[in-house]
């Protein structure tokens, strides 16, 4: 075993913010039945009895009403208390025997914004987005409040930030004009507006700065905060800085102070770190790049005030992973980062006496393994295969064609991208597998998209008919997407080649893989017209001093293992927020691989950026395809059923 150590102690403050998702579910008093005059908000507050006492009350009035038009009054809100208690399936059933024609046109729009709750909890956000009512300000307070709100998640789930914050801003302004006494629903939209500022791109927030004096508060707070995180300072002194010039804002007295004040996620770098790679034998290359992105984070603090760093050189055997996590415990490391091999990061999720936290560098072997004292971060591709998906459909292209590779690799990427393209309501056609031994992509495409039928079908008619006849064989038509998981020299075949085949009209949606990461004009301009997700790092490394910096000193840090590096440059910055990315659902880390987030199994994830092929040099495209998650929450005060 080889160790090198390297000291000591530098502190980096962070303060967290507890964000949570607010409920969403239809509110305000209601005119009595039968009433077709407009909906007036009712003054006063009175005492809510439960949701329980209130649904037997409402189904008992629904079985004694002397009309259909009150007995479908009833029902409407008998459903609208179940969609509070979450119980959807019976809103459902509440919503397939509602008699539509007894219930006065006035509730209509209230049906329609179940439907798109319910279709929001099914994960359909393009219907649920069709099937909601406008806003209209004869509508209750309360009622057009849930209307924003839900709109909003809706957006957000499909990934157009900008309209969702546009949206929420709208939402926050009724919250505080017209219903100042629901602080809880105001403070938790302050919480999913910064949440959706986090996940925004840098140059996506500098251009959604507006003469809207709000807006602009949002968007400083947002890049203050960004700014001090990656230059390693305190969230204290941005958000300090932000009330001296915005004191008057919204945010002033909800979400800035809270992220300003709030004390017990407060983190710093661990004193003692080991951290352990295999910098022999096969993965020494991935390693050594990894290690020194990790000094480079080192390097980049200020030299009286860095942690003490040992690093372990674990070799090829995963197996012996325990036995250097407990040399590095023995000689007094308070914390580890690694180790990299798939099977190592297995053994230390598996074992049961685990003393120290763990920040692994990969994924266990098993997708669903998970440890308390483990936080699991890599490159993983099912992530890029996932948001791939998503962008698909928020393009409305619904059915897709997918080429993989025909190893384990091409079925990680095919289950990740069928299950999130399915689950958004699209339809996989099909999904051909292909050779990575070969460059000739033409059979593959030809089955997928129906050419050689075409082919067969111009041979029929030319048998039939005896006549020689022009032809020019088509592709079938109902294709709307294509979804390749290929390397460089791979995605530019493809892509040539479906352009042979007449397909060059349809979307090709691919992964970093099809980047190299070094600009290369003249190969890439077959790449043209691709559209693939990467990280910062590689899309918009020379616009950060991290970048500069690893060009100078690192030069190693710019070849083949370019992401790589970028990992160990962000498992070294990440250390001191990991408490807050535990604790808070919602916030996220400003990395150089993406942005980052950790989820309740402890794995972190990352939100990649976008970007297409233009005369073969990568462009980077203002889109994030980040969402609101949660949609209920019984605490928000703007989720209950008001009635006179």
């Amino acid at each position: 075993m080889h160790t090198i150590d390297i000291r000591p102690s530098f502190s980096a403050v962070l303060i967290s913010i507890c964000l949570f998702v607010a409920g969403c579910s239809v509110t305000g008093p209601q005119p009595r039945p039968g009433s077709s005059a407009p909906i007036a908000e009712e003054s006063g507050r009175y005492q809510k009895p439960s949701l329980r006492a209130r649904l037997r009350d409402y189904d008992a009035q629904a079985r004694e009403a002397s009309t259909p038009v009150q007995k479908a009054y009833y029902q409407l809100l008998g459903a609208e208390t179940l969609m509070q208690l979450n119980k959807t399936g019976r809103v459902r059933e509440r919503l397939e025997v509602l008699n539509m024609r007894a219930l006065d046109p006035v509730y209509h729009y209230r049906v329609d914004l179940l439907n798109a709750q319910l279709a929001l909890l099914e994960d359909k956000a393009p219907l649920a987005l069709q099937k909601l009512p406008k806003n209209n300000i004869d509508y209750p307070l309360l009622l057009q409040a849930n209307i924003l709100r839900t709109r909003a998640i809706a957006l957000a789930k499909l990934g157009y930030l900008q309209d969702s914050l546009s949206v929420r801003l709208e939402l926050d302004q009724v919250l505080q004009q017209q219903l100042p006494e629901k602080q809880q629903a105001l403070v938790s939209n302050h919480q999913l507006i910064w949440s959706i500022l986090q996940t925004t791109p840098t140059d996506a927030l500098q251009a959604t700065q507006r003469q809207d004096p709000v807006i602009n508060g949002w968007v400083e707070l947002a890049l203050n905060v960004r700014t001090a995180a990656r230059a390693g300072l305190t969230r204290d002194l941005a958000v300090n800085n932000w009330l001296s010039r915005f004191p008057e804002h919204p945010a002033a007295t909800t979400l800035a102070k809270t992220l300003r004040n709030q004390q017990e996620f407060l983190s710093e770098y661990p004193a003692n770190i080991a951290l352990l790679l295999p910098l022999r034998g096969r993965l020494a290359g991935p390693a050594t790049a990894i290690r020194d992105g990790f000094l480079s984070g080192y390097f980049g603090h200020d030299s009286a005030g860095r942690p003490s760093i040992r690093i372990y050189d674990t070799g090829d055997n995963p197996e012996q992973i325990w036995l250097h996590y407990q040399t590095a415990v023995q000689e007094g490391a308070t914390m580890i980062v690694g180790p990299l091999q798939k099977r190592a990061v297995s053994e230390l999720v598996g074992a049961p006496g685990l003393s120290l936290p763990v920040l692994a560098l990969n994924y266990a072997e098993e997708a669903e393994s998970q440890s308390a004292k483990v936080i699991q971060f890599g490159l993983l591709p099912e992530d890029e295969a996932r948001q791939a998906a998503e962008l698909a459909i928020i393009k409305g292209q619904m059915r897709a064609v997918l080429f993989i590779p025909n190893n384990s690799f091409g079925e990680r990427m095919q289950n990740a991208f069928s299950r999130r393209y399915v689950e958004l309501g699209g339809q996989v056609l099909a999904a051909e597998k292909y050779s990575p031994q070969t460059d000739d992509h033409g059979a593959s495409i030809q089955r997928a998209l129906h050419i050689r039928q075409s082919k067969n079908r111009n041979s029929i008619l030319r048998t039939v008919l005896k006549l020689r006849m022009k032809f020019e064989p088509r592709r079938r038509e109902d294709v709307d997407a294509i979804f390749l998981a290929a390397n460089p020299r791979h995605a530019r075949n493809f892509r040539t080649q479906l352009k042979f085949y007449n397909s060059g009209d349809v979307s090709v949606y691919s992964t970093s893989h099809a980047y190299s990461g070094i600009v290369d004009a003249k190969k890439d301009r077959d790449l043209d017209g691709i559209v693939f997700t990467d990280m910062p790092w590689t899309l918009q490394g020379p616009l950060n001093s991290h970048f500069a910096a690893a060009a100078s000193f690192w030069p190693g840090a710019l070849n083949k293992y370019a992401r790589l590096y970028a990992l160990g440059l962000d498992a070294y910055r990440i250390l001191p927020y990991l408490n807050q990315l535990k604790n808070n659902a919602y916030e996220r880390f400003p990395g150089l691989t993406g942005s980052i987030a950790i989820d309740e199994y402890n794995k972190i994830h990352r939100e990649l950026l976008w970007a297409t092929f233009n005369k073969g040099r990568p462009e980077v495209l203002e889109f994030s395809s980040a969402e609101d998650h949660n949609l209920f929450d019984p605490e928000d005060d703007i989720s209950y059923l008001e009635t006179p």
